[in-house]
């Protein structure tokens, strides 16, 4: 049974020991966290150049006071007269060369190439020049990288599913190798505990930000949904958005941070700000969980940062 489980995370966590600055907007109506892909044969291919936006936040060291929270770094792809499908992995291989602070590494801390299959680390020496973001052995073994694209978890079309994969296994996730994507797509690249919580990190976005000059209040509508595994028979679960309610949360904006509890429905008003006319980015901060291993303090995040563009008039 030990076996099943780390091949499930290997897979699913695509993968463990793994918005145009106009923001995709996300209805408040809409709760699916994940799609199933078509079949990798009828992947979409894209002709030319475009763009695909990356964000990555990681766990943290407290001892470095440190964690990588990048947001919406545009990343060129393709060329001209070129049409094929791009992977996740064409995008971090991009990232690479186009933002030099940035590394996705493998399990032997090399960078990964366009024909890895997986991120074991990733390290930013825009953050630190030494640190790299990776499992970390003896707080628990199932943590490591995950991603959405457009918010949304990639699984694969059952004509993809490994050879001897059956539906009791659960929901098969497409890996950095397998998940597609296409022009002005946002892939989230986030560290996640799958196994020590409850519903592991959940992944949250903020579906609406609106903001009242004469009011002087800020609204957000924020919600959240997780990947997890159910430990009784292995199955995968992967939760729809649901409101983040009565929930602390704290909201970074014009280098302010505000704290404030969202009411039932995942809503939260900030009183007593002024915002001048103009476009901002609203920051919902990360939260973490703290674990001591040989005298280093990690944190592993419970819920993941978020942005969102506000015009203010």
């Amino acid at each position: 049974m030990k076996m099943k489980v780390k091949r499930m995370l290997t897979i699913l966590l695509a993968v463990i020991l793994v918005f145009a600055m106009a923001i995709p907007a996300f209805a408040a109506g809409d709760t699916s966290a994940s799609y199933t892909q078509v079949s990798l044969e009828g992947a979409p291919q894209v002709t030319g150049t475009f763009t695909v936006y990356l964000s990555v936040k990681s766990n943290y060291i407290d001892n470095s006071n440190t964690y990588i929270s990048r947001h919406l770094l545009p990343v060129s792809m393709g060329s001209t007269g070129t049409t094929k499908t791009y992977y996740v992995r064409d995008v971090l291989v991009a990232a690479m060369s186009q933002y030099n602070a940035l590394q996705f590494k493998d399990n032997s801390g090399t960078p990964i190439t366009s024909s890895s299959t997986y991120v074991y680390g990733v390290s930013d020496s825009s953050v630190s020049p030494t640190l790299t973001f990776a499992p970390v052995t003896g707080i628990d073994y199932y943590n490591g990288w995950m991603f959405r694209v457009n918010g949304k978890y990639p699984l694969l079309n059952s004509e993809d599913w490994p050879s001897g994969w059956s539906p009791s296994d659960g929901p098969c996730g497409a890996g950095i190798s397998e998940a597609y994507v296409i022009d002005g797509d946002v892939i989230d690249f986030y560290f996640a505990d799958t196994a020590s919580l409850a519903k592991a990190t959940a992944f949250t976005r903020i579906d609406s930000a609106s903001y009242s000059s004469s009011g002087s209040t800020l609204n957000l509508e924020i919600s959240s949904s997780y990947s997890y595994f159910r430990n009784s028979d292995y199955y995968w679960i992967i939760d729809d958005f649901y409101g983040l309610d009565t929930t602390s949360v704290s909201v970074k904006i014009n280098n302010s941070t505000y704290t404030g509890t969202t009411d039932e429905y995942g809503e939260l008003t900030i009183r007593n700000i002024t915002l001048s006319p103009g476009t901002y980015t609203v920051e919902l901060l990360p939260t973490f969980k703290s674990y001591t291993v040989s005298g280093t303090t990690y944190g592993m995040p419970t819920r993941t940062g978020a942005v969102y563009t506000l015009s203010a008039s």
